[in-house]
């Protein structure tokens, strides 16, 4: 009915799909592929973990959209 459900729709969609690919893709960003790949990760986690984001997130969401907090917690949602 509004684009906060349209968002929340397509994460849902998403997921249901690409669920494992998502687990991959979050395990990239935050340094923790070694947890189920092995110890041949472990030099892409600590790089991850260096490179980790530090800024404000809200900032750079709405830097894509002006919408883009509210858009991408719609979707985030819809995956969880």
């Amino acid at each position: 009915q509004n684009e906060h459900d349209l968002f929340f729709a397509q994460g849902y969609c998403a997921a249901k799909d690409r669920l494992f690919q998502f687990e991959i893709w979050r395990r990239q960003a935050t340094g923790t592929v070694a947890e189920i790949l092995g110890p041949r990760e472990i030099t892409r986690d600590i790089g991850a973990r260096l490179f980790k984001f530090r800024g404000n997130i809200e900032q750079e969401f709405n830097y894509y959209h002006p919408r883009g907090n509210q858009i991408i917690r719609a979707f985030t949602d819809g995956i969880n």
